[in-house]
């Protein structure tokens, strides 16, 4: 109290101002009648007691409840009118965004020229964005994490789908080459068989001649052409066997191809649709960033003029 009567005097003696000081070792707390708290819990948009809201040191707890204790919060103007005709106006109702229902009816309220909101909106409004933020973050990098998957997939696919064009590159050479060797074998047969009707002819027309000795020489260049026509025959079949086998795996890995060109073109569009998730969620992130600025400078700039 002297530490207060002599500030008092100070600010008299040099016309500094007036100023209400609060002792802290002496001023009483205020509270409202529990029968009030109950009917204002009874209405829409009833938030709480100020002093209940509000955090201050220990030391402090009178101070705030002097202050406090018999103010009401509610989140909209509407809200506050009827909580204060619920309890007979007998005390002061606040808004969120600073109105006033005065005990006893009145309104006090407005906003300036800056339209800045009340402290506890712009707490509330920085709190939501926050947490909208964060939640932003997370699915960009959920979002990030799946497009760094689809890309390592789709390259994966895509090397197995390269892989496999050579592979049928191969095929298709192997193939050709096989054909190859198949038309070369079946016209050495065909020669070996026009040898052997020449030979058989020959041989007629030695056995009608009584010729021995030539006969028994043709019939051992028979022997040697049928023993060349049946390994020629013996080469074809197998190089046959070879060829139908390559066309079975060309076959198999045409159709393992178009499965792959499937799974490419519907990663492509999971792709896609990532990139396009990704940069909306990047552009609400921004948004929202640029909110919570601009409700950091309205905060600042209210707490500015509060504290003059």
């Amino acid at each position: 109290n002297r530490a207060a009567s002599a500030a008092i005097k100070f600010l008299t003696k040099n016309r500094l101002g007036r100023v209400t000081l609060l002792p802290v070792s002496t001023i009483r707390s205020r509270h409202l009648n529990s029968g009030i708290v109950r009917l204002a819990e009874e209405v829409a948009g009833y938030i709480g007691v100020a002093s209940d809201l509000v955090k201050m040191p220990e030391n402090l707890t009178r101070i705030k409840e002097f202050l406090l204790g018999t103010t009401i919060i509610a989140d909209n103007l509407d809200n506050a009118i009827q909580i204060s005709r619920k309890i007979s106006q007998k005390t002061r109702v606040v808004t969120l965004d600073g109105q006033v229902v005065n005990a006893g009816g009145s309104l006090t309220g407005g906003a300036n020229r800056n339209d800045n909101q009340g402290v506890l909106v712009q707490k509330n409004e920085l709190e939501s964005l926050e947490k909208s933020t964060a939640e932003m973050d997370q699915k960009l990098a959920e979002k990030e994490t799946a497009l760094k998957q689809a890309k390592a997939e789709l390259a994966k696919i895509s090397a197995s789908h390269e892989r496999g064009q050579q592979k049928r590159f191969e095929f298709h050479q192997r193939v050709q080459s096989l054909k190859s060797q198949c038309d070369s074998l079946q016209n050495a047969v065909s020669t070996k068989q026009r040898e052997l009707k020449t030979l058989e002819l020959a041989m007629k027309n030695a056995a009608s001649q009584q010729s021995t000795s030539d006969e028994s020489q043709l019939s051992q260049k028979q022997a040697d052409i049928e023993q060349k026509l049946q390994q020629t025959n013996n080469q074809l079949d197998e190089k046959r066997v070879q060829l139908a086998n390559v066309k079975q795996s060309a076959e198999t890995f045409a159709t393992q191809k178009q499965a792959l060109h499937e799974e490419i073109v519907v990663e492509q569009q999971k792709l896609r649709q990532l990139q396009v998730d990704q940069a909306a969620l990047n552009k609400q992130v921004s948004n929202h960033q640029t909110d919570k600025a601009g409700l950091l400078k309205q905060q600042h700039q209210l707490q500015e003029e509060l504290s003059k």
